[in-house]
């Protein structure tokens, strides 16, 4: 099994490259966003959020392989997930981190927040802006490998760059994805 973790600061293009491996692969995406908004009362204090990736863990500790969209930015909210997470079966964890300028970050989530998206992040410009001053990327000694995409190429150029790396990261034995279809 497989654990790739999608990470990057609020609006950088982690969920829609997310959705786009886990159609790709046909596995299913866990989501921060969507845990939120299971728990709308939560909101984005520390506490919450370490909550919320506890959670996150919870879930992707199930057996299979799973894509988790998340921003990760920050040591406490990585501790809370690898934490619970190690109390899981072991599998191949990769981090996968989106690149955005900070002014296309703030566009994409002032858009998103004004209605003009059709998006569960409720994260505005202003938690963008914070967030993604405060971002801190999941250390390599965390994970069993890491890839930076720029998030400002077309989703499908990012999934090529991704497969490609997949692929050479999983050539030991591990399931490789279809050049032809992309399946984990």
């Amino acid at each position: 099994p497989v654990l790739l973790l999608v990470t990057g600061p609020p609006a950088s293009g982690k969920s829609t490259l997310a959705e786009a491996l886990g159609h790709a692969g046909a596995i299913p995406v866990l989501s921060s966003d969507a845990v939120r908004a299971e728990h709308p009362s939560l909101g984005y204090g520390d506490a919450a959020r370490a909550s919320i990736y506890r959670e996150l863990a919870r879930r992707a500790g199930s057996e299979g392989s799973f894509v988790v969209d998340a921003t990760f930015g920050e040591p406490g909210l990585q501790d809370a997930f690898f934490r619970a997470i190690a109390a899981h079966p072991q599998r191949v964890t990769l981090t996968i981190e989106c690149e955005a300028p900070a002014e296309l970050r703030l566009a994409r989530a002032e858009a998103r927040h004004g209605g003009e998206d059709d998006h569960l992040s409720d994260a505005g410009a202003d938690v963008a802006r914070e967030l993604g001053e405060r971002f801190v990327s999941v250390p390599g000694s965390r994970t069993d490998g890491r890839l930076v995409v720029d998030a400002t190429t077309p989703v499908e150029d990012q999934l090529d760059a991704i497969e490609a790396w997949l692929d050479q990261r999983l050539s030991a034995g591990a399931p490789k994805m279809s050049p032809t279809k992309r399946e984990y």
